[in-house]
């Protein structure tokens, strides 16, 4: 949900608090210039009123439509894990394309970074190899390299077992905002070396730069969970079926 940068609202304190394009700052009555950043109990209240003022249209996309749903309804992304499940059931019963998710153009960007998600079209360049592979991965890039880099795909892996990685990842994430700047703090050594991550071995995949076929989607913290259970894996060589079957054994 895209919140307009100078957004003010008052809060259950009395406050008014304007919204500076990442955070949420008191506004001096006196001078009218912002002061202080909002507590996290203030920043909540603020996102629930930016949620209950925000018009869903037929073009809202599909991340944007269900962070408001859950808003309204009292479930702040990520927070808790009442909210996570809330989300993620919500998206696994919402139909939306792949080329839906590519039209919303607002998202691309043209490089990875470590730590965030994203999505993207691919053409395995050893698919006459591979046994499958998915031409839509959802992605957390965990290392860059000259040609590509290496990530954790969540679609190879079924839905009970992608929310019992995410909610493991939850805990090394550089911080608990859920904002823009918010991002796993994962490398391969450690998520091989703890027990809490082993449902990310059938995920790991290496990723050719001259493979990809579009830009990079970036996906929001706040959305993680959303994307997390979204039905847009693109599998080939393969069904599905198989595929969860296989990465359940090699765990």
């Amino acid at each position: 949900m895209a919140i307009i940068k100078g957004t003010e609202f008052k809060a259950s304190d009395g406050n008014k608090y304007k919204f500076l394009g990442k955070q949420w700052a008191l506004v001096d009555p006196k001078t009218g210039k912002t002061t202080r950043m909002a507590s996290t109990k203030i920043t909540l209240e603020l996102e629930r009123l930016a949620a209950a003022n925000y018009m869903i249209t037929p073009s809202t996309s599909v991340f944007d439509t269900l962070l408001l749903r859950g808003i309204r309804s009292g479930e702040v992304p990520a927070r808790t894990q009442a909210a996570r499940d809330w989300f993620r059931n919500t998206a696994k019963g919402t139909t939306i394309s792949r080329h839906e998710i590519l039209a919303e153009k607002t998202r691309f960007v043209n490089k990875v970074e470590p730590g965030k998600m994203y999505m993207f079209q691919y053409y395995a360049k050893l698919r006459n190899k591979l046994p499958y592979w998915d031409a839509f991965p959802l992605i957390f890039p965990i290392e860059k390299y000259e040609d590509g880099f290496l990530g954790i795909n969540f679609h190879y892996l079924p839905y009970d077992l992608r929310a019992k990685l995410m909610d493991a990842l939850y805990k090394i994430s550089s911080d608990k905002r859920y904002d823009e700047k918010t991002k796993l703090i994962a490398n391969y050594r450690l998520l091989k070396g703890a027990s809490q991550y082993k449902y990310f071995i059938p995920t790991i995949h290496r990723y050719l730069s001259e493979q990809v076929q579009s830009k990079f989607i970036e996906v929001a913290s706040s959305e993680w969970d959303v994307a997390l259970f979204l039905q847009v894996q693109n599998w080939k060589g393969s069904s599905q079926d198989k595929i969860w079957r296989d990465s359940r054994n090699k765990i």
